[in-house]
């Protein structure tokens, strides 16, 4: 329901911040991670949303990850300088609702490579995830 409150505002206006969270499952056995963003988006770029998507260079990514264990602690993760794709998914038949598909990955060049792969409004529980260097995921739900 927030999405679509969200997505009427975007067509209603010339610019929007749209404000993405993500809490992890509080599982000690499950590597997750805690986020707050905002992506501040044009009325064009709002609109490519709908039809190939949304693509952005040297955007930054900051989330607190925790281990899996007992007695594991949070850290602050800083990935800086990623490409992000954007779009929308709007196939109710396969999905019931609409959703917003956010793909950070690191550039070619990078040496600790990054993919995150951020699903806001989907109707499930951990979707969302980030892979470090293909050795380490962690799980999140984004609202």
């Amino acid at each position: 329901m927030k999405l679509l409150a969200v997505l009427a505002f975007l067509f209603t206006s010339s610019a929007m911040a749209l404000d993405i969270t993500c809490e992890g499952p509080n599982l000690h056995y499950v590597y997750q991670f805690d986020m707050q963003t905002t992506l501040d988006l044009s009325l064009e770029e709002i609109q490519n949303l709908e039809e190939e998507g949304l693509r952005l260079e040297g955007q930054n990514l900051t989330a607190m990850v925790t281990n899996a264990g007992f007695d594991s602690t949070e850290e602050v993760l800083e990935l800086t300088d990623l490409n992000l794709h954007v779009r929308r998914v709007d196939n109710a038949e396969l999905y019931g609702k609409a959703f917003l598909h956010l793909v950070y990955t690191s550039k070619k060049e990078a040496t600790d490579k990054v993919f995150a792969n951020i699903v806001v409004g989907y109707p499930g529980l951990m979707t969302s995830k980030i892979r470090l260097g293909g050795l380490r995921q962690y799980v999140s739900t984004c609202k």
